[in-house]
């Protein structure tokens, strides 16, 4: 499993007990996929770790959510 992916999972757990559900919670995912510069969604179990990526999804959830991933 990807560091990525798992951030990716962590996102939406973030998201979730932040007491977002149904569109509150595609919402703010697509947020942070716009933000980030790539769709969240897209990542799977054997995406590659990208460093840029990761970084970029760290500050997004920053910017959207104002939490730390």
């Amino acid at each position: 499993m990807s560091r990525l992916y798992d951030a990716v999972r962590k996102v939406d757990a973030i998201i979730t007990s932040s007491g977002k559900e149904g569109k509150a919670f595609f919402h703010a995912k697509g947020q942070i996929s716009m933000q980030a510069g790539f769709v969240l969604s897209a990542i799977r179990e054997t995406s590659a770790d990208n460093a840029n990526q990761l970084a970029a999804l760290k500050a997004a959830v920053k910017a959207v959510l104002g939490k730390d991933l």
